[in-house]
């Protein structure tokens, strides 16, 4: 039997909210919502040992399994235009609709805090009719801050921060996503950051770090 666009669309709204639980489910969620299909192979003799696809999903199974106390982080390296940034965004996406996560996103200069806040406003904004159908409304939805509120009145967030000591000071959120490792001017702000990611009620905090390594030497290395 057939299902027409209105059937379809009645069935997004009702499902937009339900977990995924293995990355197959995830991988779904994303190319249903977002519209992408993220790839989840290896290329032969490249050596990685991972894929866009599970880079996103191990990172979010430790935010929904709420290992953070054993895996408190993870490190993503590649090459350039292999989607690391584009993951992260992703992630942070389903971290805000599934968890109401709370996430600091260090950017090491201007430029790439504008594409990444860019990508998660888009996401957004892709399923925004189906989070307002559960009452969740987007607030807050700037140049450096994109906010999710509840019926209840809690709020998930993402909140873009270019990396100095002083845009670090005294925050404390779930998830803390540090971009473009190897460019951070003071490298101080490493070590300022990890207390940034907190144990906010029981859910312990995930640290993602990502970087093209573009030295041998530096913050990465």
């Amino acid at each position: 039997m057939e299902i027409s666009n209105e059937q379809i669309e009645i069935l997004k709204k009702e499902l937009i909210l339900t977990l995924p639980k293995t990355k197959e489910e995830l991988r779904n969620w994303i190319k249903v919502y977002l519209g992408l299909d993220i790839p989840d192979s290896h290329l032969d003799g490249s050596g990685s040992n991972s894929s866009p696809m599970e880079a996103i999903w191990i990172s979010y199974k430790t935010y929904l399994d709420n290992a953070g106390d054993e895996n408190p982080g993870y490190v993503w390296l590649s090459s350039r235009d292999s989607a690391k940034t584009l993951g992260a965004s992703i992630l942070a996406v389903a971290l805000m609709v599934f968890f109401d996560a709370t996430i600091c996103w260090l950017a090491s200069i201007e430029p790439q805090s504008k594409i990444a806040l860019n990508n998660v406003q888009s996401f957004i904004q892709k399923i925004s009719g189906y989070l307002a159908h559960h009452g969740r409304k987007i607030e807050s939805n700037n140049s450096r801050n994109l906010e999710i509120v509840n019926t209840d009145g809690t709020r998930s967030l993402v909140n873009i921060l270019v990396a100095t000591m002083a845009s670090v000071n005294g925050k404390h959120v779930n998830v803390v996503m540090t971009d473009e490792v190897d460019l951070l001017r003071d490298p101080r702000v490493l070590d300022e950051v990890q207390a940034v990611a907190s144990l906010i009620g029981n859910q312990f905090p995930l640290k993602v770090y990502f970087s093209t390594r573009k030295f041998a030497f530096g913050n990465m290395e």
